[in-house]
């Protein structure tokens, strides 16, 4: 007689989020309050426990928001976080108010603000989402510069004129720098984690329009860093990437 076994069932991790606000069409710009809100969900059957952290962010064309302490000029990127439990086919609503937002060279109109989320933490660490697509959610709004700065105010220093092709990534240990349409003389690399602290800062070297160099980073404890290129003193890129 043959006995039939039993596979084990294998735990999926998959969260995914759901911008609520800004909607579609609505219209912000500096000194225009507005929440960002999002809806949280864990699709997938891993839990999220107690000692796994949820980071979630907002960004506008693709480029990660900082706020500026208005006292010492002292720049902060803008993410939030909270620990489990989230358990499987739970989900959470998280709302943050600002005073407005400040796009640095954008002239107005529509713009794509998204939020995106991930986990770290022992139970999501060297996992691959069983759907990644639903880790980013977007909507097309209408920015409206030449209002009056508020105190509780966003900001982002690339907005429109942002032009080169940064298709950097970090992969084992190392950060692959791979930028075209670089018009600068000077560049450089530093990474941040999400308190904004600088964990390190190399110097580039600019080649007949690109960047291709292999760094070497500092030990990073687990956790999601940001990448942030400035070309000629001036921010020009910012890249998430994790360490798990």
């Amino acid at each position: 007689m043959l006995a039939l076994a039993t596979l084990p069932a294998f735990a999926q991790n998959d969260v995914s989020i759901r911008l609520l606000k800004p909607q579609t069409n609505d219209i912000f710009g500096p000194g225009q309050s507005f929440n960002f809100e999002v809806v949280i969900k864990n699709v997938g059957t891993q839990d999220v426990t107690v000692q796994d952290t949820v980071i979630y962010f907002p960004t506008v064309n693709g480029n990660n928001l900082i706020t500026v302490n208005p006292t010492t000029g002292d720049t902060s990127i803008v993410a939030f976080g909270f620990t489990g439990p989230l358990n499987a086919g739970d989900s959470v609503v998280r709302s943050q108010s600002f005073g407005g937002l400040t796009l640095g060279g954008n002239p107005g109109g529509t713009v794509s603000y998204c939020g995106l989320v991930d986990v770290v933490g022992p139970n999501w660490r060297s996992v691959t989402e069983d759907d990644e697509n639903n880790n980013i959610s977007c909507s097309a709004v209408t920015y409206q510069p030449g209002g009056t700065v508020s105190i509780n105010e966003l900001f982002t220093r690339n907005g429109a004129e942002l032009q080169l092709q940064d298709n950097s990534y970090f992969a084992a240990g190392r950060y692959h720098v791979e930028v075209d349409n670089v018009s600068a003389a000077q560049a450089e690399m530093s990474f941040v984690d999400l308190t904004g602290r600088t964990v390190s800062t190399v110097l580039l070297n600019p080649n007949g329009g690109q960047i291709r160099q292999i760094l070497s980073v500092p030990a990073l404890s687990q956790g999601v860093y940001l990448a942030v290129l400035k070309l000629d003193g001036q921010v020009r890129s910012t890249r998430k990437f994790f360490v798990r």
